[in-house]
C-alpha cells in the first residue's frame, strides 16, 4: 500500500500520513480532519480543484504548486511560499496571505475578495496578476501604495495623473483599514 507523507519543509518531520493515491486527496483528508498544514512541503504539487478550505498552511512552501480552481476560502496562507504557483480561478476569499510570497505567481480569475495581502509580495505585476477579483480594500491599498512613490524621474502627463489620484477620496481610503498609514 501506497503511503504520502505530507513533511515540514524546514526540518522534514511528518505532519500527516496518508493512504490516499494523491497528495490532492491527502491534503484534503488532512484539512478535513482538523489538521494543521502549517509549514507542509507541497512544492510543485498538483492540487488543482482541492478542497483546501480555512486550512492552516502558514508557512508552507507551494512553490510552482497547481492550485487552479482550488478553495482556499478562509484559509490561513501567511508567510506562505507562493512563487510560480498557478492560482488561476482560485478562491481566496478571506485567505490570510499575510506576508505571502506571490512573485510570478498566476492569479489570472483568483478571487481575493476580503483576502488580506498586508505585507505580502502582493498583487504580481505580470501577465498573470491581471484579471483578479479585488475588493475596495486590496484596491486601496494598491492605489495607496503607487500614490506613495516619488515620480520625480516621470513625464508630465504621469505626474498630473498621479496628483489626480491624489486629490481624489480613494487616495486615503487604504488608511481607514490601516490605522498606521500616513494620509496625503
Amino acid at each position: 500500500m501506497k503511503t504520502i507523507n505530507i513533511t515540514n519543509w524546514r526540518d522534514g518531520s511528518t505532519i500527516f500520513k496518508s493512504t490516499k493515491a494523491t497528495v490532492k486527496e491527502a491534503a484534503e483528508e488532512a484539512v478535513r480532519g482538523g489538521v494543521s498544514l502549517q509549514g507542509a512541503d507541497l512544492q510543485g504539487a498538483d492540487l488543482q480543484g482541492a478542497d483546501l478550505q480555512r486550512a492552516n498552511l502558514q508557512d508552507a512552501n507551494l512553490r510552482r504548486a497547481d492550485l487552479q480552481g482550488a478553495n482556499l476560502q478562509g484559509a490561513n496562507l501567511r508567510r506562505a511560499d507562493l512563487q510560480d504557483a498557478n492560482l488561476q480561478g482560485a478562491d481566496l476569499r478571506r485567505a490570510n496571505l499575510q506576508g505571502a510570497d506571490l512573485r510570478r505567481a498566476d492569479l489570472r480569475r483568483a478571487d481575493l475578495q476580503r483576502a488580506n495581502l498586508d505585507f505580502s509580495s502582493g498583487i504580481p505585476y505580470h501577465c498573470g496578476g491581471t484579471g483578479a477579483k479585488i475588493d475596495d480594500r486590496i484596491f486601496a491599498q494598491m492605489i495607496y501604495h503607487v500614490t506613495r512613490q516619488d515620480f520625480s524621474g516621470c513625464s508630465g502627463g504621469v505626474k498630473e495623473a498621479v496628483e489626480h489620484i491624489r486629490g481624489m477620496a480613494i487616495a486615503n481610503l487604504f488608511c481607514e483599514y490601516r490605522g498606521d498609514c500616513e494620509r496625503i
